[in-house]
């Protein structure tokens, strides 16, 4: 009895200390929704231990979606796969002096790709893909399908624990310092699932409403919310169309006019029989040409 009671103290230890974090076997796939929950991984790495996190991501068909690579070398360089073709610095330092440290994968797909990742609650990286970023063109590929298992290779020596990011804000919003509230992204910013900040838009775009994606602005867009076509060119071309079709009618009113007007012509005091016409032969000019009496008409 007295060593159930004390595996039990253990088991109760075990479960507050852990906080939900889950243990780690290599080469094996788990069921993970990564689009929908930031997935977080803890190490206990020094650096210039050349220790490694290394998961992949793949769809529930087997098919590679990704993964990510972090080494740990006299700095933290990332590696993402089907992008990179060399190692990087993170943009932010990575402290040395507490080697414990909870890092936090994010992957977002909205009208982009992006991989953002936390450090201790710091962002570390907001990576955006692209042709200009990766060096490697298969990423629009593997990085498009869904993420729905992981993997932490056999080579991963640095990843100890796993867990779903406890508690997540939701887009749109981020984790208040006191970490006890989520707190709504205001003006020209927004955020990602887990986010502990918000993001400004880049210059020329703005937030729609929920605070999730940066785009045109509301005047460039129809009610969709899908980008319209501009309408200076539209205005612009019915302007020419419709100056066109009154110079056109402007013409015609004018020749009609002048034929009615020959047709029409009697010279005072004379009958019709005083008229005389007379055609111009086709040798001597192809108009047809009209007198009456003195006057003389060409149409």
């Amino acid at each position: 009895m007295v060593m159930i009671f004390l595996l039990s103290l253990l088991s109760i230890g075990s479960t507050a200390d852990d906080e939900g974090w889950l243990s780690i076997e290599r080469d094996v796939y788990y069921n993970y929704h990564l689009e929908t929950t930031p997935l977080e991984i803890r190490t206990n790495s020094e650096l210039e231990s050349n220790d490694r996190v290394t998961v992949f991501f793949s769809t529930s068909e087997g098919h590679y979606a990704g993964g990510i690579n972090l080494s740990f070398g006299s700095s933290v360089k990332f590696w993402i796969w089907d992008c990179s073709t060399d190692s990087i610095d993170l943009p932010v330092n990575i402290s040395s002096s507490d080697t414990e440290k909870v890092w936090r994968i994010t992957l977002v797909k909205t009208s982009s790709i992006r991989l953002v990742l936390h450090c201790d609650e710091v962002e570390v990286l907001d990576f955006l893909f692209s042709d200009a970023t990766c060096g490697d063109k298969s990423w629009t590929k593997d990085w498009s399908r869904d993420v729905t298992e992981i993997e932490f290779e056999v080579y991963d020596t640095a990843s100890d624990f796993y867990r779903p990011q406890p508690d997540a804000c939701a887009a749109g919003t981020y984790r208040s310092p006191n970490k006890t509230t989520c707190n709504q992204c205001e003006g020209d910013t927004i955020s990602y699932e887990g986010a502990t900040s918000c993001t400004p838009c880049h210059v020329g775009e703005v937030a729609n409403s929920e605070r999730t994606e940066c785009g045109a602005p509301v005047s460039n867009l129809d009610s969709t919310g899908n980008k319209s076509a501009p309408l200076v060119p539209w205005i612009l071309a019915g302007f020419f169309f419709l100056t066109t079709v009154l110079i056109t009618l402007f013409a015609a009113r004018k020749l009609l006019r002048r034929i009615f007007s020959c047709r029409n012509t009697n010279v005072p005091g004379q009958g019709d029989a005083d008229k005389q016409i007379k055609l111009i032969s086709a040798e001597s000019s192809s108009h047809h040409s009209v007198s009456y009496n003195n006057e003389h008409c060409e149409v």
